[in-house]
């Protein structure tokens, strides 16, 4: 019985990995992995935008505003 348990002991281990591994790409839809179940990204209409991405595109204008203005206040700093 000793003999057989370790052998069972280093396959379960691999086994469960890639089974939870299958189960989690499931779960996401295949994102990033190229599978055959991936859908390509869908190009939307500025109407269809979220409006958390409007929020984020103020954001990064504002953030290159204010590193141009520290830029222009601190010459050295680059």
């Amino acid at each position: 019985m000793r003999n057989f348990l370790f052998p069972l002991i280093l396959l379960a281990c691999p086994l469960m990995m890639i089974l939870m591994m299958r189960g989690m790409s499931g779960m996401h839809g295949g994102h990033g992995h190229g599978g055959e179940d991936a859908q390509p990204e869908r190009i939307t209409a500025p109407s269809e935008r979220d409006p958390r991405d409007a929020r984020l595109d103020e954001l990064e204008r504002e953030v290159a505003q204010l590193r141009a203005s520290r830029q222009d206040a601190d010459p050295s700093r680059q």
